[in-house]
C-alpha cells in the first residue's frame, strides 16, 4: 500500500488472498513498516479488511509494545484517522479546482494524490511534481515524489 502509489487493495481481494494461502498452505505476510501503528487511522492497516498479522520474536514484541504505549498516550491513531480525513477532503476539493491533479486515495495519514499533466490523459507530470517538492521544501515540508 505505500511505495506502489498508495493503491489500497480490496477487502474482497485481500479476502481471497486470505483464502488461497489457507488453501495452498502459504504463510500469508502482511508487512506493516509503512503503513501500521496508526497511520491509516486504524491501529494496523490490515485492521481495515477485517484481518490481523503476526510476529513471534520476543525483541521486537517489545519495541512494539513501547511503540504501542506511546502511540496510545499521545492519541495518535484517532489523530491520523481526524487529520487523515481532513486532509483527503482537502486534496479531492483542490482536485476540483486545478487540472495537474489526479486521484486521491489512502487511509488516515497514508494519502496518495496524484500529480498529473492533465486530468483527461492522466499522465504523470515530474515538472509538476518538482516544482510542488521545491515549494513544500522553500515552506519547510519534505516529501517523496514517488
Amino acid at each position: 500500500m505505500s511505495v506502489g502509489g498508495m493503491i489500497v487493495p480490496s477487502k474482497k481481494y485481500v479476502q481471497a488472498l486470505r483464502e488461497w494461502c489457507k488453501q495452498t498452505g502459504t504463510l500469508m505476510i502482511i508487512d506493516e513498516a509503512q503503513s501500521g501503528i496508526g497511520r491509516t487511522g486504524k491501529r494496523f492497516a490490515i485492521k481495515h479488511i477485517d484481518s490481523s498479522s503476526h510476529t513471534n520474536d520476543p525483541f521486537l514484541a517489545a519495541v512494539g509494545l513501547a511503540n504501542i504505549e506511546i502511540i496510545e498516550c499521545e492519541g495518535l491513531v484517532q489523530n491520523a484517522g481526524k487529520i487523515g480525513r481532513y486532509l483527503k477532503d482537502a486534496f479531492e476539493k483542490i482536485k476540483v479546482k486545478h487540472e495537474g491533479f489526479g486521484d486521491v486515495r489512502g487511509l488516515g495519514l497514508m494519502i496518495g494524490l496524484e500529480i498529473v499533466v492533465d486530468k483527461v490523459s492522466k499522465g504523470p507530470s515530474s515538472e509538476h511534481a518538482s516544482a510542488i517538492s521545491q515549494y513544500c521544501r522553500d515552506h519547510g515540508l519534505l516529501l517523496e515524489k514517488d
